[in-house]
């Protein structure tokens, strides 16, 4: 489901192709929020050891209805090692010990992700649920070192990535390719079982000839439709609603995007930092309700009801008005709950679950 998508990108100014997309620009101004505004509180999930990079400590990268959460953190045994986690009911619990992360979770906490089986290089996925870990492994072949990659899973237990350069869906205890060949990553699934994923264009043409694909009713789309751009899709919703970032050589930067009903639309970006001259968003997930979250000129953003919110504007924060302090955000469910990774002050990043004040429905 796109609430659970584990993908996290780093959004970074820059251009790779020609204008030649047809977007349509809203006509919608971001949110203005006082800074006494507190719509979301903050809870600090914590880690199990820190860190296990200069700057982080945890991460969230998951979320699903109930408000449990799946990510990395370090490990208890080596805190130079990530290793993924459930939390549940106030508790971060490890999944494994081996490197890797949790990359998607849905309502039954089905958990998938990424480990490393001992003496291997190359990494398999994994499903855990009520403490039942299982190697679900990878496609076959690809020379002596096969690779799996999950990033979500369904209400189904559906589960999407990239194995060996191939997009792939996991049901019924079998991995097989989407379609065809060309998709090299699934990122995201809904609970009609609509894929969303990355599609090479040009065999061999690298990066910057990708584009997004809907795979929907046993057919694959190209929902992009333009070889001078390049789009990456991060969510999809019930309504077949997809957000991603895409980017051409007119944009100063990269830009999210809504794509519905075959049309491509650019999301506002937030104002940049005083003294700043920044251009660039990209979404990370999006919920059946079509609220969006994402990342847009150093700060996180969700959109909703027509508003574009900085979420590090809408939290409360310490007397000294820094800390909490919004890194990333990876994840929304139909609460409006937002899964991501903090800074709380002190050492290193570490996962958080943002939950609104008041309803969705209710707030700007």
């Amino acid at each position: 489901m796109s609430a659970s998508s584990g993908r996290t990108l780093r959004f970074v100014s820059g251009a790779a192709a020609l204008v030649v997309f047809t977007f349509v620009l809203p006509l919608v101004q971001p949110g203005a929020l006082k800074a006494n505004d507190v719509l979301y509180t903050v809870r600090d999930l914590g880690a199990l050891n820190c860190c296990y990079s200069w700057s982080a400590a945890s991460a969230a990268l998951a979320l699903n209805a109930h408000g449990d959460v799946a990510g990395l953190t370090s490990s208890p045994s080596d805190s130079q090692r990530q290793v993924p986690f459930v939390y549940h009911n106030g508790t971060m619990t490890m999944i494994s010990d081996t490197y890797g992360w949790a990359a998607g979770i849905n309502d039954a906490r089905q958990v998938t992700g990424v480990f490393t089986p001992p003496g291997l290089l190359g990494s398999h996925a994994f499903v855990y649920q009520d403490g039942v870990f299982t190697d679900i492994g990878t496609l076959p072949g690809y020379s002596n070192q096969p690779y799996a990659l999950p990033y979500a899973i369904n209400n189904s237990g559906t589960i999407v990535g990239d194995s060996n350069a191939a997009a792939f869906v996991y049901e019924n205890g079998t991995m097989s390719i989407v379609k065809r060949l060309s998709a090299r990553t699934a990122y995201a699934i809904n609970d009609l079982g609509d894929v969303v994923g990355l599609i090479e264009t040009v065999r061999g043409g690298g990066p910057q000839n990708d584009h997004a694909f809907l795979f929907s009713d046993n057919s694959l789309r190209d929902i992009d439709g333009n070889t001078d751009s390049v789009s990456i899709p991060t969510g999809i919703n019930r309504a077949r609603q997809i957000v991603g970032v895409a980017w051409t050589n007119g944009w100063p930067g990269q830009r999210a995007f809504l794509w519905e009903n075959g049309v491509f639309s650019l999301l506002p970006l937030l104002e940049p930092p005083a003294g700043y001259d920044l251009h660039y968003s990209g979404a990370a997930a999006i919920n059946n309700h079509g609220e969006i979250i994402g990342e847009s000129n150093a700060s996180m953003f969700v959109y909703r009801n027509g508003a574009l919110i900085d979420l590090n504007r809408a939290i409360e924060k310490d007397s000294g008005g820094i800390w909490p302090s919004i890194w990333r955000v990876s994840a929304i469910n139909d609460a409006g709950q937002i899964a991501g990774t903090c800074y709380f002050g002190g050492d290193g990043a570490r996962a958080c679950l943002l939950t609104p004040v008041l309803p969705s429905s209710s707030q700007p």
